[in-house]
């Protein structure tokens, strides 16, 4: 089933409904271990449908629905394939993916990503890479859990020059408030 969010932030200024969805197929084979991620949002004031979407075949652990309570941390790791609406561009690429506790827990966590792509039509490449630390506290209020998140994306382009953005998320059962700490701030509320 679909996730289904809607979305503010104070830069559009206007309310989006935004979906995503994530269809795995586990086992082993042509087939097995694909991840396809589809993402949209449509901006209420003006129609405007923006998507993209994903499609990886890990080649090292399982893939599987997440869980706040399974660890996952073995080394996720294969090629890939995007496609973004904005720019009607196929890129290729290899998709990195670690979680792993810190402090022996389950409600502290580091996520560890990268990716390196290739895009069809430009020839051009670029690596991602992007950490996160989230630790949450389960029973914040009687029916409420909550998480924090902060994390460091960062991009290099084809001539090996970086630029990063830091990130923070506050999270509880439905609602999200986000921020890049430079005056962006967004809010989601899960449908």
């Amino acid at each position: 089933m679909a996730e289904t969010q809607l979305t503010f932030d104070n830069s559009q200024r206007t309310l989006g409904i935004r979906i995503r969805e994530t269809i795995l197929t586990p086992g082993s084979g042509l087939l097995g271990n694909l991840s396809l991620k589809i993402q949209g949002q449509l901006n209420t004031r003006t129609g405007k449908l923006d998507y993209h979407g994903r499609l990886c075949k890990f080649l090292t652990g399982a893939v599987r629905r997440r869980s706040i309570y399974a660890a996952k941390t073995k080394l996720r790791l294969g090629p890939m394939l995007k496609f973004d609406s904005a720019t009607d561009d196929i890129v290729g690429g290899l998709l990195l993916k670690k979680h792993m506790p810190v402090g022996g827990s389950l409600d502290m966590w580091l996520k560890l990503a990268a990716t390196v792509e290739m895009n069809s039509r430009t020839h051009k490449s670029e690596g991602t890479g992007h950490v996160r630390l989230s630790k949450s506290i389960y029973n914040f209020t009687e029916r409420q859990d909550v998480r924090m998140s902060v994390g460091y994306r960062c991009n290099m382009d084809e001539q090996g020059n970086f630029k990063g953005d830091a990130y923070g998320q506050l999270r509880e059962n439905n609602w999200s408030l986000n921020t890049d700490f430079q005056g962006y701030i967004g809010v989601r509320y899960d449908l």
